[in-house]
């Protein structure tokens, strides 16, 4: 299913793509597909990434001008609280949406093992819910032995995964298929339903972790939309597709699509876009 290196994939003499995963889809026909997307390790280094690319956007395609920024608090309530160099304050929020179903939960899964890769002991705990995540003959014996031993699960041993290394992750299962318009508006609607002050100056960016949905689906379901977009006080409200990031803007590859934009700033965005 992937081919993950959470540090470089995609390298070549002029570019280099960071927290990238390659998937590959065989069907029975034996034809491949495959794609490439965005994949740190971390959530909250996710979550710096996509402002940076949003802050970076909208420095070149509104033409802003040099930027800075200062983040004031995190988490508290909205996912960044932004104090920008032009003299104002912005809330950014980051949602997630999927189109298949138990796709979020092998996403931790194949994270929680490739994060805790880079570490020579583990925690019992940490290393119980991989190998249940993961479930292999060896994977059996090791839980058996950890129980028979009685171990605490705050308790530290040799990791059996160190060093990270390229992985294979594979699945003769397909999960099933969700609706892509009803996760958009499930996900815009719960944000708004946030009993948070502040909605009318906060940007909600929809992190498009779809493994099948192309661009032209979300284009074609941006009417559909509207009067739900309309509706909710966000005054923006993007759509991320990332590829691969990093602190270095030579690293990264993503696009944004604007779901809604203030009317002023529609017809800047696609003379610059």
């Amino acid at each position: 299913r992937s081919d993950v290196n959470p540090s470089k994939v995609g390298c070549s003499r002029t570019l280099c793509i960071h927290n990238s995963k390659s998937y590959f889809w065989i069907h029975p026909d034996g034809s491949k597909m495959q794609a490439v997307y965005f994949f740190p390790l971390e959530k909250s280094f996710r979550e710096l990434l996509i402002l940076k690319a949003f802050l970076s956007n909208s420095v070149r395609v509104f033409g802003a001008g040099p930027l800075g920024f200062n983040i004031l608090r995190r988490d508290d309530p909205w996912d960044f609280e932004l104090d920008l160099s032009n003299g104002t304050q912005i809330n950014v929020e980051i949602c997630s949406i999927t189109d298949r179903n138990g796709f979020f939960q092998r996403l931790t899964a194949e994270e929680l093992l490739e994060r805790h890769s880079y570490y020579e002991e583990i925690r019992i705990g940490i290393l119980k819910k991989i190998l249940i995540a993961f479930p292999s003959s060896e994977s059996n014996e090791l839980l058996d032995q950890l129980r028979d031993e009685g171990r605490s699960n705050s308790e530290s041993v040799k990791n059996p995964f160190f060093p990270p290394e390229r992985r294979l992750f594979t699945s003769m299962t397909d999960l099933p298929l969700l609706d892509t318009e009803e996760q958009l508006r499930t996900e815009i609607t719960k944000k708004h339903r946030k009993k948070h002050a502040e909605k009318s100056k906060t940007i909600l960016i929809v992190d498009n972790r779809t493994a099948t949905a192309a661009l032209s689906d979300f284009e074609r379901l941006a009417p559909k939309l509207r009067p739900l977009l309309d509706s909710v006080q966000f005054p923006e409200i993007w759509l991320y597709t990332g590829y691969g990031g990093g602190l270095k803007q030579r690293n990264e590859d993503y696009l944004l699509l604007p779901l809604k934009l203030p009317s002023a700033n529609v017809e800047a965005y696609f003379e610059n876009f």
